[in-house]
This record gives structure tokens, C-alpha cells and sequence, in this order.
């Protein structure tokens, strides 16, 4: 196996001492050597930042940074900014991945001259169970940026959308760091690296465990306004508009629905979209960003069809409007179609 580039391998850690060793112990079981592993502890309160140290006794390849709590991506951003390998990669401290991620991943983004590579990866519950991530990744290919898009634009996909199934040439963070203080901060970033590749190396093999816990950041989100994934979406579909790719704006906007709904689901209940606060006018200001985007689309030229555009106003005024639209509207058809029949 040719080992010719230094690969960093970025861990931020944070009060997860249960699954600390597990995940260190499969990093340091990489089939490919020259790595050099930073731990981040983003200011622990458990045994974690110890058994940080403890690992970095034993292993030079190690380096243990410590600072206050800032959240995962200032940890990946101190992470980016002292790093000296060629390639980077992410793992969560709470995960842990197969012995031979690296040397494939390195491998095939050599061999394929890639500006980026990913695996699959696989869900990890609590009793020890696993599940693909991704079911329908068959066989390995190489991507174009707009093939990636094709791909993923109609389904939020754990094992293309979050950063750490992959690895990443250095250039590709040139200027480029986390958004700080947010959460679902991974869909603002990797859109801005998918945008930089022309080829993409991907494999199906699951490399990477993602453990499914409640105290997790994913599973700490109840309660807290996140508006990173509608960003996201509204970022891809002006995006896509400038380099035209229409197919690829529907889905985008109903992905971003699916958001600020997922939002306003949670936040409802909580009492936190009453009275005149800055959660209520911070969902106001994201719908109003949305409904600019449908009125983009509406004025477009060719107009699209005109289901397409009642659907679209039915969601420009209310959701619920919308839901209903679309629950009466087939069997209305359907009755419209039968008192039509000769």
C-alpha cells in the first residue's frame, strides 16, 4: 500500500467519555499509518478530556488541543487551523470506523484524481445493531458536481450531506471554515466544498459508524430554533437557478419546506412562536426568504405548469393550506376524471 501523504484526522470531542476509547481505538487501527490525529476537546466536563490525554501518552501520531466550550465547529475550526496534513477528514468522538477507511478512501481519490471521497456508513444503535445508511449505494463511481446534486437533491442523505465519511484535499479549505455557534451547520458547509469538485470519488462500502444517541447534538436539538437545513436548501436553489439547473429547483424548495415545517412543528408546542419574541421574528424573517424564493421560481421563464404554480401559492400563504391542497386534490381529480367518462 503506497503511503505517500500526511492525512489529518480531526476529532472534536466533548463529554463523551463512554465511546471515547472505542472510536480512538479504531482510529488508531488505521491499515494507513501516516496520520496525524487532533484531538479537539471543546472544554468537557467528564472524563473525556483524560482519556484524551491518555491516548496522546501513548502515540505521537496524536495532538490534544483543549479549549472552552464553543460548540463542534469552533472544535473542527481549531481542528482546520492547526493542521498540517494534505488530507482531512472528520469523525465524531461519539463514532468509530472501520480500520480500513483511510487507505480506501486515499486510495480511490488518488487513483481517480478526485477532488473528494466518500463511503458509505452505517446507523449504530445503542443495542449493538447496525443499518446502511444509504441501501441504494451499489457500486463505486465517479461523480461530476452536477451527478452529486442528481443524486441527493430529493432525499436528505446522512451519508452525503454531513462531512465525516469523507476525505477531503486540504485546498478545498482554503478560506473556508464551520459556521460557529449554530447547529446543522454541516449542509452550509459541505454545499460550499461539493461546489469546488469537478470529480467525485464515491464507494459503497460502509466505513463509518454513526452511533444514534439522544444526547447526541443531533438528539439535543429539541427546543433550540435551527434554521441551518432551510438555509441550505435556499442556498442550493439559487444556486442551481444560476447554473441552470431547473430539475433540480422544485425539489430544493420542497426540501426547504420541509424544514422551516419541521421548525415550526417543534417550536409551536413549546410556546417558543408566541407573543412578539426574537424566535417568532426569526421564523417570520426565514419565511419571508422563502416565499421570495417561490415568487422567484413563479416568475421564471417558461412559467411553470399550473398545478405547479397553485401548489406553490397554496404554499407561499399557509402550510396548512398546502397539506389540505394536497389531500383533496387527488380524489377530486379522480372525480372529475369519472364524471368525465362517456
Amino acid at each position: 500500500m503506497q503511503e505517500s501523504s500526511l492525512v489529518s484526522i480531526i476529532i472534536p470531542v466533548y463529554n463523551c467519555g463512554p465511546y471515547l476509547a472505542q472510536c480512538l481505538d479504531s482510529v488508531l487501527a488505521q491499515s494507513y499509518r501516516n496520520l496525524e490525529i487532533i484531538l479537539v476537546d471543546d472544554g468537557s466536563t467528564d472524563s473525556s478530556y483524560e482519556i484524551c490525554r491518555s491516548y496522546e501518552e501513548k502515540d505521537s501520531r496524536i495532538k490534544l488541543l483543549h479549549k472552552e466550550n464553543g460548540g463542534q465547529s469552533s472544535a473542527r475550526n481549531l481542528g482546520l487551523d492547526k493542521c498540517t496534513g494534505s488530507y482531512i477528514m472528520f469523525i465524531d468522538s461519539d463514532d468509530y470506523v472501520s480500520p480500513l477507511m483511510v487507505e480506501k478512501l486515499y486510495g480511490r481519490i488518488t487513483k481517480d484524481a478526485g477532488d473528494l471521497a466518500m463511503c458509505n456508513a452505517s446507523y449504530l444503535y445503542e443495542d449493538g445493531r447496525t443499518r446502511l445508511v444509504w441501501e441504494g449505494w451499489k457500486s463505486a463511481a465517479i461523480w461530476s458536481e452536477k451527478d452529486f446534486w442528481d443524486e441527493n437533491v430529493n432525499m436528505v442523505n446522512v451519508a452525503t450531506m454531513l462531512p465525516w465519511n469523507k476525505l477531503y484535499p486540504r485546498k478545498l479549505f482554503d478560506g473556508l471554515r464551520f459556521a460557529e455557534g449554530r447547529v446543522q451547520e454541516d449542509e452550509l458547509i459541505l454545499d460550499k466544498l461539493i461546489r469546488q469538485c469537478k470529480r467525485i470519488s464515491v464507494i459503497p462500502d460502509s466505513l463509518y459508524f454513526y452511533r444514534q444517541r439522544e444526547t447526541s447534538t443531533m438528539g439535543r436539538l429539541s427546543g433550540k430554533i435551527s434554521f441551518g437545513y432551510e438555509e441550505a436548501c435556499l442556498s442550493r436553489f439559487y444556486y442551481f437557478m444560476e447554473k441552470g439547473y431547473d430539475d433540480f429547483l422544485l425539489p430544493a424548495l420542497y426540501l426547504a419546506y420541509r424544514g422551516l415545517e419541521g421548525e415550526h412543528k417543534k417550536l409551536r408546542p413549546l410556546g417558543l412562536l408566541s407573543g412578539d419574541t426574537a424566535n417568532r421574528r426569526l421564523y417570520a424573517a426565514h419565511r419571508k426568504e422563502f416565499n421570495a424564493a417561490i415568487d422567484r421560481y413563479l416568475a421564471r421563464d417558461p412559467r411553470p405548469p399550473r398545478g405547479i404554480a397553485i401548489k406553490l401559492r397554496f404554499l407561499k400563504k399557509s402550510f396548512l393550506l398546502y397539506r389540505l391542497y394536497g389531500a383533496v386534490r387527488p380524489p377530486l381529480a379522480a372525480l372529475y376524471h369519472r364524471l368525465l367518462r362517456p
